[in-house]
């Protein structure tokens, strides 16, 4: 009993830190004992996924042989290996910004992969070992209901293992460019979040500079209204500078209330009436003061791509890193324009 409950509270701890992930309560931080998060990353990556391996095939063969003692060490060995994706996962987030800066872009586009794939599923870890502990706690009293629970733990273990090796592989490709064979991930990575085909085209049609004020684009339209359409749309901004900063302070804080409640295709939505926004600042600016204008838009405007990929690749932590540096680009051209 000591044993399990030493294994229960480790799971516990793993599933709180879940919950507090979703809740940012994890910015990036330290690392452990004086070593870089990404170095306590790197040591722990592989025992979600080598040790659940491990544990599924101590667990196959403890069935085969009908060995309960051997069921409650593999048993353990699974569960602690679920248990584990927490503080791998932590550390992970902690490294996130130092990795950041020393990859290239098709690296930084796998991190933001590898974020993602790790956010969305490494709740199959948490659910195996909460599996693997109800097998390990009625192995002695409740052995039928202990040999159902142990298929299921061993079925659970064996889909884990596989979704952590597609989650290292995009891990692997941020540092190791041998590793790369084809494209880099694109910023929706496949993955649909709420915005569905749509959100794919609409990122598509801000890449061929049609910066417009609607989310959507139909792709039934005629050249004739694709000509027109972003005349029309420019005509909607404001004429001065004062009215496109108020519009841009609007969306500004629109677009936070939809980052926090995960409202990724109204972020999508923001980003591209912001960046219509802020390119109106730079056509408005007076011409001695327009390349330095040109300057802080272009700036502000890269970081709200990288926004609008994060957003569709649904990954909420690298979403919230990405508003910060919004929030200060936009600062530094705001003080900027001031000053001229």
């Amino acid at each position: 009993m000591k044993s399990f409950a030493a294994i229960l509270i480790a799971v516990l701890l793993g599933a709180s830190g879940a919950f507090a992930h979703e809740q940012h309560q994890h910015p990036p931080g330290p690392g452990l004992f004086g070593h870089p998060p990404e170095h306590i990353h790197v040591l722990l990556n592989p025992m979600p996924v080598y040790g659940m391996m491990i544990g599924v095939l101590a667990l196959a063969g403890a069935l085969i042989a009908r060995s309960r003692a051997a069921r409650i060490l593999a048993l353990s060995i699974v569960v602690v290996a679920g248990a584990s994706a927490w503080p791998t996962q932590y550390f992970g987030e902690n490294a996130y910004q130092n990795i950041r800066k020393i990859s290239d872009e098709q690296g930084q586009l796998w991190l933001d992969e590898h974020m993602g794939r790790a956010e969305r599923f490494l709740f199959l870890f948490y659910g195996t070992a909460l599996v693997g502990i109800a097998a390990f706690a009625t192995q002695r009293k409740f052995p039928r209901t202990a040999a159902s629970l142990t298929i299921i733990t061993l079925v659970a273990g064996i889909a884990s293992a596989g979704i952590g090796g597609w989650i290292s592989r995009a891990g692997g490709h941020i540092r190791h460019s041998e590793f790369r064979h084809g494209e880099a991930p694109s910023g929706g990575g496949g993955h649909e979040h709420g915005g569905g085909k749509e959100s794919h085209e609409t990122m598509q049609h801000d890449k061929t500079q049609h910066s417009d004020t609607n989310a959507s684009h139909k792709h039934g339209a005629t050249d004739k209204e694709a000509s027109e359409k972003p005349d029309a749309e420019k005509a909607q901004l404001p004429g001065t500078l004062e009215g496109v900063w108020k519009h841009i302070r609007e969306h500004h804080a629109e677009l936070k209330t939809a980052i926090t409640g995960k409202k990724f295709t109204d972020v999508q939505t923001h980003v591209q009436h912001l960046t219509a926004l802020a390119k109106r600042l730079a056509e408005l600016s007076p011409d001695d003061r327009k390349a330095t204008a040109e300057r802080g838009v272009n700036q502000l405007n890269q970081v709200l791509a990288e926004i609008k990929n994060s957003a569709e690749t649904g990954s909420e932590l690298v979403l919230k890193t990405k508003f910060d540096a919004f929030v200060k680009s936009l600062s530094e051209l705001e003080q900027q324009m001031k000053t001229q």
